[in-house]
C-alpha cells in the first residue's frame, strides 16, 4: 500500500543466517519489516549476531507484555532494541 506506515513486525525465535536474512531483505513486501529475535539461550553472541544481521532488536524470554510492546514501538520508529539482561537497561 503505498502512502501507507507499515504497523508490522517480524518476531522470531531463530537467528536468521546472513543467507536468509538477504533474502528476506531482497523481497519487496518485507524489506522494511522490522525484525525482533526472541532469546531463551541468554548467550553472549546473541546481541552482536542480531546487530551484525540487522536486526532492531532482541527480547529475552520470558518476557512481559511491556518489554514486547517497548520492542515493538522502538522497532516502529527506527530505533534498536538491545536490552542487556545483566543492566536491565536498553541500549540504543
Amino acid at each position: 500500500m503505498k502512502g501507507t506506515e507499515s504497523r508490522q513486525v517480524m518476531l522470531t525465535s531463530e537467528l536468521l543466517d546472513n543467507k536468509d536474512y538477504c533474502r528476506l531483505r531482497a523481497t519487496p513486501a518485507l524489506n522494511r519489516v522490522p525484525i525482533l529475535f526472541l532469546d531463551s539461550t541468554l548467550e553472549a553472541t546473541v546481541h552482536p549476531k542480531a546487530k551484525e544481521l540487522g536486526a532492531e532488536g532482541v527480547v529475552h524470554i520470558p518476557f512481559g507484555p511491556q518489554e514486547l510492546l517497548a520492542a515493538r514501538d522502538a522497532a516502529l520508529r527506527g530505533e534498536t532494541y538491545y536490552r542487556s539482561f545483566k543492566i536491565g537497561a536498553a541500549s540504543r
